[in-house]
């Protein structure tokens, strides 16, 4: 397991402290506070000395560790919401290229997010209220679920439908197109002479288990209805609220300002396993998703070699880079507040 990280920041909740491991200051430190003097992030107030500051303090050369951290600290907290699910932190470090060993040849430093494990790990049930919008306008639902799978697409890692049905492919349905084509799989490779013995042997997830208790699409939301529909049939308060939260993600991944990419954000960036999650996101309680969830998960804790970041980003740090990363990830708080919005409208803590 890969350790945490040499400079981690605070998230914006009283309380939490802010920490600074130092490993390797040639190599990481000073080049950052670099960077984080072209970005101007390192400002004239930050290299004054402090008021009634001992002499050797004063003709001191500037701690660019300290400089580093005060500067992150400082953006870090200005890009923060009081958040009521969302609880993330911020560390800096140089990590294995190939994500096993220690290679740190390239100059790359990472800027990697954590959840905060003093704060659960929120899990929402999306069935009931997701069904409740179907039952009222078929499609509803459907189209509000996209409108958050778009979103996961911005956000740190996330435990959800569309990570499962991902793991279940080549975890569980090993490329097999059909429930058909897995069991005769399975049933030639474990020297089974029926069917019927495979399904006996009670460890195989076919298809149709699965999606026993769900719609096939919410693995593969699609808007199947237009605004202009849904509005015309909302009829209450929380059909409302669900559309206003719906139309600001929408204004905001379809305003100017808002340049990631899908997929850009999230811990598939890094070569390594990830075993955490900014949320959970299920059907139903204890539902197939889930037990896909687990599956992966053990079976990435059981080899050794994971990571618990949420999103990882590599640099070569210079100012024009620092300046990229700070944007992208302003604009990742700002859709993580909105989603936030949209969560507790549409799930049921868990």
């Amino acid at each position: 397991m890969m350790g945490p990280g040499l400079l981690a920041m605070p998230t914006l909740h009283a309380g939490i402290p802010s920490a600074v491991r130092l490993r390797e200051p040639n190599s990481l430190v000073a080049p950052l506070a670099i960077a984080l003097l072209q970005a101007n992030q390192i400002t004239a107030a930050m290299l004054k000395p402090r008021p009634n500051a001992l002499l050797v303090e004063v003709f001191a050369e500037p701690d660019e560790r300290a400089l580093a951290a005060k500067a992150l600290s400082t953006w870090w907290t200005s890009i923060q919401y009081y958040s009521k699910y969302f609880s993330w932190g911020l560390h800096v470090q140089q990590l294995p290229e190939d994500g096993y060993h220690h290679q740190h040849d390239s100059g790359t430093i990472w800027f990697c997010m954590t959840r905060n494990t003093d704060v659960p790990m929120p899990r929402f049930a999306l069935e009931p209220r997701i069904t409740e919008m179907e039952q009222h306008l078929a499609g509803f639902g459907q189209t509000v679920l996209a409108v958050l799978f778009d979103a996961t697409m911005y956000l740190p890692n996330a435990l959800d439908p569309w990570r499962a049905v991902s793991a279940a492919e080549w975890l569980h349905w090993h490329e097999c197109q059909t429930d058909e084509e897995l069991l005769e799989d399975q049933r030639e490779e474990r020297g089974y002479d029926t069917i019927q013995q495979v399904i006996d042997d009670g460890d195989i997830l076919t298809r149709a288990e699965f999606y026993g208790d769900m719609p096939r699409w919410v693995t593969h939301p699609a808007r199947v209805l237009s605004r202009g529909e849904i509005v015309a049939a909302a009829s209450n308060s929380f059909h409302r609220d669900v559309i206003a939260a719906c139309d600001a993600i929408a204004a905001l991944v379809n305003g100017p300002e808002f340049t990631i990419r899908p997929h850009e954000v999230g811990a598939h960036n890094y070569p390594a396993d990830c075993v955490d999650g900014c949320m959970v996101l299920l059907w139903s309680d204890n539902d197939q998703i889930s037990r896909v969830l687990d599956d992966e998960l053990n079976m990435h804790g059981e080899s050794g070699e994971y990571i618990e970041f949420i999103d990882v980003h590599g640099m070569v740090p210079s100012g024009a880079a620092i300046k990229k990363y700070q944007s992208r990830t302003r604009q990742v708080m700002q859709l993580a507040q909105l989603t936030e919005r949209l969560l507790e409208l549409i799930g049921e803590i868990i």
